[in-house]
């Protein structure tokens, strides 16, 4: 996705992982921002001033069928403090020791935070099982050396310390 004729792109990643699929697993879920069911609908304002373009590539060797709806609301100007919508997306196929895995890259500007989706496959060598210890730590504003929030680590942030 781009905003306002930019050159850079300010979403890019695999389809079913925008909408919160990971690993090429399909699980039902809703929320206020988003609904899986048969279909994947996304109900966050993407706002741009002058043009919003979309491009679906298809990256796989098969033809596939694909049927879109994308609604919008044309209002006369938008404020000029405005936020962009941008989405990170990246696959790490294995972490390294001793070295924080960053979850979402330094972000610079004005910014509303709405939320991460991770997808973890356990290593082979610990028999399919993932502790998913290592504390979050969230940086906000500069502050490199204690961050602003931490927590117990990804097991509660991605609940699967309670499976």
């Amino acid at each position: 996705m781009y905003w306002d004729n930019a050159k850079k792109l300010a979403v890019s990643g695999p389809f079913a992982e925008f909408f919160g699929n990971s690993l090429g697993i399909f699980k039902l879920f809703e929320t206020q921002l988003f609904a899986k069911a048969r279909s994947y609908n996304r109900f966050i304002p993407m706002p741009y001033k002058s043009s919003g373009r979309i491009e679906i590539v298809n990256q796989s060797s098969e033809i596939l069928m694909f049927h879109y709806k994308v609604n919008f609301l044309k209002v006369p100007k938008q404020d000029d403090d405005m936020l962009y919508f941008h989405s990170h997306w990246r696959r790490e196929l294995n972490t390294e020791l001793e070295k924080d895995f960053e979850i979402l890259p330094y972000v610079e500007g004005s910014s509303r935070y709405i939320g991460t989706h991770i997808g973890v496959i356990g290593n082979k060598l610990y028999e399919k099982i993932w502790f998913g210890e290592g504390e979050i730590k969230v940086n906000i504003n500069g502050d490199d050396e204690f961050p602003t929030l931490v927590s117990t680590g990804t097991e509660d942030y991605i609940g699967s310390g309670w499976e």
